[in-house]
Parts: structure tokens; C-alpha cells; sequence
């Protein structure tokens, strides 16, 4: 008897990543949120993360995802593929060319027709949780009197006309440690499952966002 296939995996560089994507989709209300139907989503089910498979990160998941998602058998489990990581590794190659050199793998390896897609943050994933709003400055555990983007703008951490923080990743972890805040990966869920997609404009994530209103149109076969 043939297995019925679920809809959607995603293929992420660490718990961080799968935190993110666990956010955004496990609340439910994609139509709002994401402007996309409901589909299928556990995070057990659905999320792989490369750095539990002994792959490394960033640098694994553009080296051996293909291979990785072939040798498992995951085209016979789901139906969709997206895979996740950061621009920010190894030899820094442009965001564009990783994203093309591991499309084209996935291809060769059967995952043509529209059936994937490769998100590359670039930089990193913490560009996503840098947006200008009080559920951050909570999850991050400031109390100011003003507003964090302000704080950060007058000791220079947040450039005056620029859309995130310089090095975003090491400016969450210092916050954390200044304000007494345990950094760990729950902290991105925490923001994401709270913030207005709509005010994400990164292109990663927008193009993450128009491949599954693509792939699960609102209105569509559920």
C-alpha cells in the first residue's frame, strides 16, 4: 500500500532555523500570517536539522542535502522540499549562487517541477527576529525606557536608516547577556509565533513566503 505523502519538509541548518519555521507555521492562521492555505505541519514530522545528522550547519546542508534527502528516501515521504540555511559560511559564496548550485543538485536528485525550494538568509537567520517591535525587546528581556531600536541606534549597534543591526546574531546573544536573558533557540520561536509577518521584508523570507502561497494557493485543494 502507497504511503500517502505529506505535504511539506523543511530542511534546516539547526534547532535555531527549525524554531523559526516551527513559529511560524505551528500557530496555525497561515492565511493571514503568510497568505497561504493550511497545510500539513509537525514539527517532529516535518522538520529535519542538518547539525542533528552529523552534517555540521550551513556549510553541510549546501554540501549534502541532496545526497542526505536521496539516501533517506524523503521524495517518497513529502511531496514539498524546503531547505533552509545561511549565507554566512565557509568560502561566502553570493546568496544567489548558493541557492542555484543546490537547486540544481536537488534537480538531479528528482526534486524538479517546482517541487523545492532553497531559502539562503543573508546574511544569517537573525534578520528575520530583528524587527522593530515590542514582543522583541520582550523576548530579549529589555525594560528601558525607550525603545530598544533607539537604545541601539544611540550606542551605534543599529546604523541610522538601516533596516537590522550590524552582526545580528552576536548583538541578540550580547543582549541576552546584558539584560540576564538565557540565550537559546526558544527565544526565536518566542518572537515569530507573536510578530507581523508582513512587516518581515527580507527577500529570503519573502521569497520563502511566495513559494508556499505558490505551492498552497488560499482556496486551493487543502
Amino acid at each position: 500500500m502507497t504511503q500517502e505523502k505529506r505535504d511539506c519538509l523543511f530542511f534546516v541548518a539547526d534547532r535555531a532555523m527549525g524554531d523559526v519555521v516551527d513559529g511560524f507555521l505551528s500557530k496555525g492562521h497561515l492565511e493571514g500570517r503568510l497568505g497561504c492555505r493550511q497545510f500539513q505541519f509537525e514539527f517532529d514530522l516535518d522538520v529535519l536539522e542538518a547539525a542533528r545528522f552529523g552534517m555540521g550547519c550551513d556549510g553541510g546542508v549546501f554540501k549534502h542535502c541532496h545526497r542526505m534527502l536521496q539516501e533517506n528516501g524523503y521524495m517518497d515521504t513529502h511531496e514539498r522540499l524546503v531547505v533552509m540555511l545561511d549565507q554566512q559560511f565557509g568560502g561566502e559564496l553570493p546568496a544567489a549562487e548558493v541557492r542555484a548550485e543546490i537547486l540544481e543538485r536537488l534537480k538531479v536528485n528528482g526534486w524538479g517541477d517546482d517541487r523545492a525550494d532553497v531559502v539562503v538568509i543573508d546574511p544569517e537567520l537573525e534578520v528575520w527576529i530583528w524587527q522593530d517591535s515590542p514582543h522583541v525587546q520582550t523576548a530579549l528581556g529589555y525594560n528601558g525606557t525607550g525603545s530598544l531600536r533607539d537604545a541601539l541606534k544611540d550606542d551605534d549597534r543599529w546604523p541610522e536608516g538601516s533596516d537590522k543591526p550590524n552582526q545580528p546574531k552576536d548583538l541578540i546573544k550580547q543582549l541576552c547577556r546584558e539584560h540576564r536573558t538565557p540565550y537559546s533557540s526558544a527565544i526565536y520561536r518566542d518572537v515569530v509565533e507573536m510578530v507581523s509577518a508582513q512587516h518581515c521584508q527580507d527577500p529570503a523570507f519573502r521569497q520563502l513566503t511566495e513559494s508556499l502561497r505558490r505551492w498552497f494557493p488560499i482556496g486551493g485543494d487543502a
